[in-house]
């Protein structure tokens, strides 16, 4: 009884500490946007999910997505990354919960919260579902936007990101994206719960460049994330 009580009173416990949203972005793949899934570390330093790495390295010739250097299909796990995942506690971006890091990713596949507002995570193993939209022809020329909290105008994707952060970061007004609303598969009528996060974190690429109408929003941004830096200079090894 007393070795059984030894026993437990010696087993370490995890002193847990909370961070803000800007030091979960440490914790995030750069290739999926979410809480790291067993993450590895690349020979160039990067850090990725396992599965987002294995994908990546099948469509883009093993090159880093990042620095565009040579990565192996087999890389080291990130221990020290998974390990702080289970020490460290931040809130979701949904409902406000407390959550571990290394259980982020779960709990945001269940809160309707945070899928009302980001949408489903791309799935690793199942190419996305095409969503009810109409695929009607859309004029690509001009992408301008207006800002719907002053409406101003004539911006471009990255215009309108830097005016809102600018001049709206305190306006927490439910509005509608008017770069999702001018899509094919856009609801004009979808209010955003939070636009700023929304806007940064959503609309990270110039549709113009990278747009294929004939595909649905969550498969372009998939396509996207692995194809969009082939337009980016090679770095010479």
């Amino acid at each position: 009884m007393g070795s059984a009580q030894h026993n437990l009173q010696s087993e370490p416990v995890l002193q847990m500490e909370h961070i803000n949203c800007e030091e979960v972005l440490d914790f995030e793949c750069p290739i999926c946007f979410q809480p790291l899934e067993t993450p590895i570390r690349t020979q160039c330093g990067h850090v990725f999910c396992q599965e987002c790495h294995v994908r990546n390295f099948h469509a883009n010739d093993g090159k880093c997505p990042q620095c565009r250097n040579h990565t192996s299909y087999t890389e080291q796990r990130a221990l020290d990354i998974q390990g702080q995942m289970m020490t460290k506690q931040a809130n979701c971006r949904g409902c406000d919960t407390q959550v571990c890091l290394i259980d982020m990713r779960a709990h945001t596949q269940t809160c309707s919260k945070y899928l009302e507002e980001y949408g489903p995570a791309l799935d690793a193993h199942t190419p996305p579902q095409p969503t009810p939209a109409s695929y009607s022809t859309v004029e690509t020329t001009g992408w301008t936007f207006t800002c719907p909290f002053c409406q101003d105008t004539n911006y471009d994707v990255e215009g309108l990101i830097t005016h809102c952060n600018t001049h709206h970061s305190l306006d927490n007004r439910r509005v509608v994206c008017p770069i999702c609303a001018s899509m094919p598969w856009g609801d004009p009528n979808y209010y955003s719960r939070n636009f700023l996060t929304h806007l940064s974190r959503r609309h990270q690429f110039d549709y113009e460049q990278f747009v294929d109408f004939s595909q649905d929003e969550e498969l372009m941004l998939q396509n996207t994330i692995f194809n969009s830096f082939q337009d980016f200079p090679q770095i010479p090894f």
